[in-house]
């Protein structure tokens, strides 16, 4: 049979799609956002306090991070920001839909209980999924 390769014919291998599964398990992007005294939590600092950096053994972002792998696989963790710091998932691995739940699911619930409790926040925790356009991440 004669090579297809340079025909317009066999040229399906040179399209491409919009994908998270390259060769990998499909991933999801998040963001972590928390509260404590009314007050968003910088993750860039040491502690609650708003004193130090990040980098920091123990700082919020480092308990964060150590409290979320006990729900999700992560593939990705950003650099943290004065609001928060996004990360990469595998899908397949998202569990805690609910508190006391052990069901993949697109709400956390019981990641977001364990951050709260690792860094001490005194209101809240909110896991929110992130769009991925071509210029980059957005709040979906």
């Amino acid at each position: 049979m004669a090579s297809l390769v340079g025909s317009t014919t066999a040229r399906n291998f040179e399209k491409a799609l919009e994908s998270s599964i390259l060769g990998t398990r499909q991933l999801a992007f998040y963001k972590v956002e928390a509260v404590h005294s009314a007050a968003a939590v910088d993750f860039t600092k040491a502690n609650l306090a708003g004193t130090g950096a990040y980098t920091t053994a123990a700082s919020p972002f480092a308990k964060a991070v150590l409290a979320l792998q006990g729900f999700v696989e992560l593939y990705y963790i950003a650099t943290p920001g004065t609001a928060g710091f996004s990360f990469a998932v595998a899908v397949d691995t998202a569990n805690g839909a609910a508190v006391g739940s052990n069901v993949d699911g697109s709400t956390f619930g019981a990641a977001e209980a364990a951050i709260k409790a690792a860094i001490g926040a005194d209101t809240s925790v909110t896991i929110t999924a992130l769009a991925v356009a071509s210029d980059g991440l957005s709040i979906a």
